[in-house]
C-alpha cells in the first residue's frame, strides 16, 4: 500500500466542502489498521460505521466522494443465492449480467440485484495494486 498517496487522497477528501472530517478520520484509521488484511479488498461503509460508532449516513457520502478523487473504486459484487459465495465482481454496473453462475454450487441463476448484489469499495490501484482472490 502506498501510504503517501493514501494520505494525499484522504487530505483532498477532507478539504472538500461539507466534508465530514470525523468520517474521513474513521476511514483512514480503519484502512491503516487493516492495510495488511484481505478486508481492504472489499470495504463496506457499514463495517466502518460500526467500528467507528459513526452514523452510516455520515460515512457513505465520504466513500462516494472518494471515488472520483481516485481513493476508492466502486464494485458491484454478485453473490450466489444458495451459498452466498462471491461469484462475479463488476467495476461498472452496465457490465453486469442478469445471469450468474456459482462454481461452488455448480448452478446457474438469475441475478436478483436487490438481494444478491452488494456494493463494495476497494482502494484504487494507484494506492494498492495487490490482487486478492
Amino acid at each position: 500500500m502506498d501510504t503517501q498517496r493514501l494520505t494525499q487522497k484522504l487530505d483532498l477528501l477532507k478539504q472538500r466542502a461539507h466534508a465530514s472530517v470525523p468520517a474521513v478520520h474513521a476511514i483512514e484509521h480503519w484502512l491503516l489498521a487493516h492495510q495488511d488484511s484481505f478486508a481492504i479488498s472489499r470495504i463496506t461503509p457499514i463495517k466502518i460505521a460500526e467500528d467507528s460508532h459513526l452514523p452510516l449516513l455520515q460515512i457513505v457520502p465520504e466513500f462516494l466522494h472518494a471515488v472520483p478523487l481516485g481513493l476508492f473504486d466502486l464494485n458491484w459484487d454478485v453473490h450466489c443465492p444458495h451459498c452466498y459465495m462471491l461469484t462475479k465482481v463488476y467495476n461498472n454496473l452496465q457490465q453486469a449480467s442478469g445471469q450468474g453462475y456459482c462454481g461452488m454450487c455448480e448452478v446457474g441463476f438469475d441475478t436478483d440485484f436487490s438481494e444478491q448484489v452488494e456494493i463494495t469499495f476497494s482502494l484504487n490501484k494507484s494506492i494498492d495494486d495487490r490482487e486478492f482472490p
